[in-house]
């Protein structure tokens, strides 16, 4: 697998995209030590927020009795990373 820089300064959390509370951090391969890019650093306040938008999302929507959606929904993250 090849790794290519990235720059991913914000987190998704409930389908927006926001600068993590702590700032940005580099990250480094390990085996190199190159700097591959950034990536936000999320405080205790944010991971509350993604838990809380992710408990909305589960008792709110279709999304935990839908099955044929939430399969899709992860084939779709899962060609991303490939991607």
């Amino acid at each position: 697998m090849t790794l290519r820089p990235t720059d991913s300064s914000a987190l998704l959390i409930d389908g927006k995209l926001i600068p993590g509370s702590g700032g940005t951090f580099e990250v480094i391969n390990p085996a190199t030590e190159e700097v591959l890019g950034r990536a936000a650093d999320a405080t205790a306040s944010d991971m509350d927020a993604a838990i809380a938008a992710a408990r909305r999302a589960f008792d709110d929507t279709t999304w935990s009795r839908d099955h044929a959606f939430r399969a899709r929904c992860l084939r779709q993250l899962r060609d991303a990373l490939l991607a």
